[in-house]
């Protein structure tokens, strides 16, 4: 009984524990909720005495704010200018399109869709600027609803407590204010969503007829072996060529002289950028042709030959690099615009190469002259015209001709090697074939087909002759620059001046080459085509278990990291050669900042290349892991020696320059890298020593803080020498040395009495270290001209034979030998 009593007091207990502990909790809860409610409520509140001064300050902000935000007729000003916009976009661009007229050639949609592109382009910007007043709108309105929720709130605190506090009249006339004032931000918001929606609805109805647009020339070229006009000889050739002539004259007058006068006025910082860059290379040419002197020495002197041959005419030369640069500054530029911009660079084109080639190439300079001509007249007729088939028809014929005299007459003993002759041939046999192709074509009815490969004949020409020109004037001006007296005063060029230009011509090679290749598929109209080919294989996933990945993502990866690495190492030469050294700082530490640099480069293009291949972060950490799994097994040493390499750049007890000797190695250090460091012997060899041997082990740096050493010379003279005289000789000797340092002063010792000399011993100071061998050399040889001059005779080794005990033989030996020389024998 008694226990029983004792387990129902304890169970008790326990009941009595717990729901004081629940109770303590849930008053726990309800007193740090508490707290946090009156702070918010507090924090939400306008104290009494304020209320008049923030509502007076409130209603100035929010007027000046609606009027710098919205001014008086800025909606409407908003819906008349989109009105106009929308009304200024040419109406035929908005309609559909046959697909069976066949007036609508390729050259005709390329066209449309440039002008619809230009037109995409003006909507984004007037839809970004819609976009930004709403921005601007919906910021103010969230500001507005902060404030309407804090006087809200003061309102009902004091609605709480009216009884005992009166409620002063400027808090409901605020909350009035605000109200009313979003009321009109709303409206505004409403009436701007309405411009925007009609605008993105223009938008949508141009940019499918981008697409019906660009589909509609797929089909054109998928035709282009079809029979798209009548044949040749069966157009009606008694038609009124006059008024053909004043048809396309009137189409070219309305359309497409229009159309490049609205493109350029839209372009108005492209063409000032322009006429800047044209005067820029203008005085640049006159400067180095009057003020310049060049070097007729070092790599690519070819270009510089050429360049200063063209230096003669400086505006051809600015004319073709400036024209060529508007492939840059003038983005999806109508047809026209890029045929007149090739005319215009035409002519200076034909005159730099009269320079440039040999006299017997100029026939065929000047025929394809005429032939531009021909193609500029090309654009004043519709495709529709008989004067159109008839000029087709001539320019196939002249280019055949051209062609097939190019081969007949090609100079086969020119100084070109079989591959480059090979490729010649082969483009020329290529195009001679698709001139063929033009001219066949035309005669029976396939027009399309006769555009696309004429056209690709002559512009494959001329953008190879462009670009050669080009590359040459690039190539001639880098040279030049780097060649220029002016130029080698620059401590980078002066160094890597070699280097410099064999890599840079390289590049504008590859480049032009590349680009030429663009323009090529360009003009064969499959440009496209080949890019989205490329563009399916690059991203193609490739899946390795659980892992996936694609080409292009290792191809960036990979070109990302390439870039920042030679960056890298041009920044680091920049800095180390020329700008650091222009300040006064200790030795080696210009080498040890631009190594930082470089270090620093290659490190944040490490990561800009993991992001931009899109590797995430938690595999690179796993890379990571697994690498420092490998240094901790293998790469031990690897990672000493870079470890020590970094302790070298931030300790600096090694410097660039410095003479040391690690073991039996001695030479100048040349380089310290990450890794190791180059020495080079006194022998010329360039040994590469590990960082680690250079920390760990015992280095002698004879030249770290001071170039200044000690030299010891020892002298012998012969016994019979005084050595006053010698004293007084060699000390003469160190005293009108000029190379000699006089504090410490040059010592000379009696040092000892020799086997076979006496022994002095010369000790000096030099303040170069490097000169040492030199110096020593010089003192020897003025040690010997003095010594020969005073008599003092330099001993050789000395020594007196004492004999014990001989042997009779010898002694019997000598004396008959004697006996024979007194007989005479």
């Amino acid at each position: 009984m008694r226990n029983i009593m004792q387990i129902n007091i304890r169970l008790l207990q326990f009941l009595f524990i717990c729901v004081f502990s629940g109770s303590q909790y849930l008053h726990g809860q309800t007193t740090t909720e508490a707290p946090a409610d009156t702070s918010r409520t507090r924090r939400a509140m306008i104290d009494l005495g304020d209320i008049p001064i923030k509502a007076a300050e409130l209603k100035n902000k929010t007027r000046e704010d609606i009027h710098d935000m919205i001014p008086a007729g800025s909606i409407n000003r908003l819906r008349i200018k989109n009105e106009l916009f929308i009304a200024s976009i040419d109406a035929s661009l908005l309609t559909e399109i046959d697909p069976e007229d066949v007036s609508k050639n390729i050259r005709f949609l390329e066209n449309r869709k440039i002008e619809l592109i230009q037109e995409q382009r003006k909507l984004e910007e007037y839809k970004a600027e819609l976009s930004a007043v709403l921005d601007n709108l919906d910021g103010f309105k969230n500001r507005l609803s902060k404030e309407a929720r804090l006087w809200k709130n003061t309102r009902r605190r004091m609605d709480r407590d009216s009884l005992t506090i009166p409620i002063p009249a400027k808090l409901p006339e605020t909350i009035s204010f605000i109200d009313s004032t979003l009321v009109i931000i709303a409206q505004k918001s409403n009436l701007v969503l309405e411009i925007l929606d009609k605008t993105i609805a223009t938008g949508a109805e141009i940019d499918s007829q981008i697409e019906r647009t660009k589909a509609l020339i797929k089909i054109k070229q998928s035709q282009a072996f079809e029979i798209d006009h009548v044949g040749f000889f069966q157009l009606n050739f008694g038609a009124g060529y006059g008024k053909e002539i004043s048809d396309s004259f009137r189409h070219l007058k309305e359309v497409d002289l229009v159309e490049l006068k609205e493109y350029i006025q839209s372009r108005g910082g492209s063409v000032f950028f322009t006429l800047l860059i044209f005067c820029g290379l203008i005085y640049l040419f006159f400067i180095i042709k009057r003020k310049v002197s060049i070097q007729e020495t070092g790599y690519g002197y070819f270009y510089k030959d050429v360049f200063i041959k063209v230096l003669s005419h400086p505006v051809s030369a600015t004319i073709v690099l400036t024209l060529f640069s508007t492939l840059i500054v003038f983005p999806a530029r109508p047809a026209i615009f890029r045929e007149i911009s090739l005319y215009v660079i035409a002519f200076p084109l034909i005159h730099i190469l009269s320079i440039l080639l040999n006299k017997k190439y100029h026939f065929y300079i000047y025929a394809f002259g005429i032939l531009i001509l021909f193609y500029l007249l090309l654009l004043l007729f519709i495709n529709e015209s008989v004067s159109y088939r008839i000029l087709l028809l001539f320019i196939a014929a002249a280019e055949i001709t051209l062609l097939t005299m190019f081969l007949l007459r090609f100079d086969r003993k020119h100084d070109l090697n079989k591959r480059q002759k090979r490729l010649i041939y082969l483009f020329v046999f290529l195009h001679l074939a698709l001139a063929t192709t033009g001219f066949i074509s035309n005669l029976s009815g396939r027009i399309i087909l006769t555009e696309i490969v004429l056209g690709a004949v002559f512009y494959n020409i001329f953008n190879g002759l462009n670009l050669f020109v080009t590359a040459l004037l690039v190539n001639g001006l880098i040279v030049t620059g780097i060649d220029t007296n002016r130029g080698q005063r620059i401590n980078v060029f002066r160094m890597y001046g070699e280097v410099i230009k064999r890599k840079a011509i390289y590049l504008v090679n590859f480049l032009a080459v590349f680009l030429w290749i663009i323009l090529v598929l360009r003009n064969f109209r499959i440009v496209e085509y080949v890019f989205n080919r490329i563009g399916s294989i690059l991203t193609y996933k490739i899946s390795i278990g659980f892992a996936s990945f694609s080409l292009d993502l290792i191809f960036i990866f990979f070109i990302v990291i390439y870039l920042a690495i030679v960056l890298s190492n041009m920044i680091r030469i920049l800095l180390e050669e020329d700008v650091l050294n222009r300040f006064s700082l200790s030795k080696g530490l210009p080498h040890t900042i631009a190594m930082l640099v470089k270090y620093t480069l290659i490190t944040a293009g490490f990561f800009l290349a993991v992001n931009a291949a899109g590797i995430p972060l938690d595999k690179l950490t796993i890379i990571l892991g697994a690498m420092s799994v490998g240094i901790g097994f293998g790469l031990q040493n690897i990672f000493n020696n870079l470890v020590s390499g970094l302790i070298l750049l931030f300790e600096r007890p090694i410097q660039l320059g410095d003479t040391v000797q690690v073991g039996q190695l001695t030479g100048n250090v040349k380089a310290i890298g990450l890794r190791s460091s180059n020495v080079i012997t006194f022998d010329g060899a360039e040994v590469i020593v590990p960082n680690g041997q250079l920390i760990a082990n015992e280095v002698i740096n004879w030249t770290l803080s001071d170039q200044k050493r000690r030299i010891e010379l020892p002298v012998g003279v012969a016994y019979n020498s005084d050595p006053e005289q010698v004293y007084r000789l060699l000390s003469d000797i160190l005293n009108s040395h000029s190379e000699l340092v006089k504090d410490p002063e040059p010592l000379v010792f009696f040092s000892g009495l020799g086997e076979s000399s006496l022994d002095f011993t010369l000790l000096f100071w030099i303040s170069d270290y490097i000169q040492g061998r030199r110096i020593k050399s010089e003192i020897l040889f003025s040690i010997f001209k003095v010594f020969k001059e005073n008599d003092i005779e330099i001993p050789f080794p000395q020594h007196d034979l004492h004999l014990r005990s001989v042997d009779p033989e010898i002694l019997l030996w000598n004396n008959g030998d004697k006996k024979q020389e007194d007989a005479g024998i």
